[in-house]
């Protein structure tokens, strides 16, 4: 989006704010679209967070499929032990 489109649209927000609460917004309030957050521009500290957050829930998800795997290796062994162990107890015909 176009600097000049965005600033726009952003004017047009301050617009209805001031309609629907029957008051001025202050424009100092507002975030300018150049706003810088500790050399950062705005935003991206937002988007960092939302990666961040959305890397452990993966991270988690994996570890999860990962035990489950596990678990019916483990489960599939131990069915095979059983059925190996049930062979030899029962008499040949």
């Amino acid at each position: 989006m176009p600097y000049g489109e965005a600033t726009a649209l952003q004017g047009a927000a301050l617009q209805r704010l001031t309609a629907r609460h029957h008051r001025p917004f202050p424009e100092k309030t507002a975030c300018p679209l150049a706003h810088e957050c500790h050399g950062r521009p705005h935003g991206v500290m937002k988007l960092n967070d939302r990666r961040d957050e959305l890397r452990r829930m993966s991270q988690t998800q994996v570890e999860a499929i990962e035990a489950e795997s596990i678990n019916e290796v483990e489960r599939s062994c131990l069915e095979a032990q059983i059925g190996v162990t049930e062979s030899w107890e029962r008499p040949a015909d």
